[in-house]
């Protein structure tokens, strides 16, 4: 059992327990637990980039998919925690990836500023920006996160000026646009 003693960013508290945090060389370290925590084991990472500075601070779950959003990219796993793919994007603020009706649906923030939510059909291999139904887009400063309850999907948009409505949006049951 590794020494899981130390400094964690992400926690997910289901069944399996999953820790997120950096190695002594700041790169991203997973461990998992199956027995409530009573053993521990390091996760295998997948990915084609150095994961050096990575991080995990938040996870979700839908099906069979753990997501882990950290601050240049996100993992999912399938296996229970057990080995997951890290996926590097332009985001530089924590990434927020929620699986829903056989979607994949994101949201980052790049550069402090731009923010964006994105729609993926086929299990991350492609994203494309997902604002259809959000008014005043894209002349709004944009959604504030992506969050998910009574399975729901739902965003907020902040107007960059009084001439453009802001609100909360909810996501439709087809994923096709935000009402």
């Amino acid at each position: 059992t590794p020494d899981i003693s130390g400094q964690w960013n992400g926690v997910f508290s289901f069944n399996p327990i999953i820790l997120s945090g950096q190695n002594d060389l700041a790169e991203l370290v997973i461990h998992y637990s199956l027995d409530d925590g009573s053993t521990w084991q390091e996760a295998t990472i997948n990915s084609d980039v150095s994961l050096s500075g990575a991080s995990i601070t938040k996870f979700t779950k839908a099906g069979d998919t753990i997501f882990g959003g950290g601050l240049t990219g996100y993992a999912f796993s399938t296996d229970n925690g057990q080995t997951w793919q890290w996926e590097q994007n332009q985001a530089t603020q924590v990434n927020t990836v929620l699986g829903w009706n056989g979607k994949w649906i994101r949201f980052f923030e790049q550069n402090n500023f731009f923010k964006k939510v994105e729609i993926s059909t086929d299990n991350g291999d492609t994203w494309t920006e997902f604002y259809d139904g959000i008014d005043g887009f894209p002349n709004s400063f944009g959604p504030s996160g992506i969050w998910f309850s009574n399975n729901t999907i739902y965003t907020q948009n902040h107007p960059s000026n009084g001439s453009v409505p802001g609100g909360i949006y909810q996501l439709t049951e087809t994923a096709a646009e935000w009402v």
